[in-house]
């Protein structure tokens, strides 16, 4: 690992999601658009895994900061 380097991720770093307590957006196209990035990241892009991990959880009950 000492010869590694690093790489930018697509998420911010120190920024925390909390639950959405007003109303939700168009929930079926958040999950589509969710559905679509995983399959992305499983085939082509590995390096956005953590990000999609944490919109996934909100995926019930998405809001616009999601």
């Amino acid at each position: 690992m000492k010869d590694s380097n690093s790489v930018a991720t697509p998420q911010e770093v120190g920024k925390c999601l909390e639950k959405n307590e007003g109303i939700p957006i168009k929930m079926k196209e958040y999950q589509a658009l969710i559905g679509s990035l995983t399959y992305a990241a499983v085939s082509t892009r590995p390096d956005i895994t953590k990000a999609l991990g944490v919109v996934n959880q909100f995926a019930s009950n998405p809001s616009e900061i999601h």
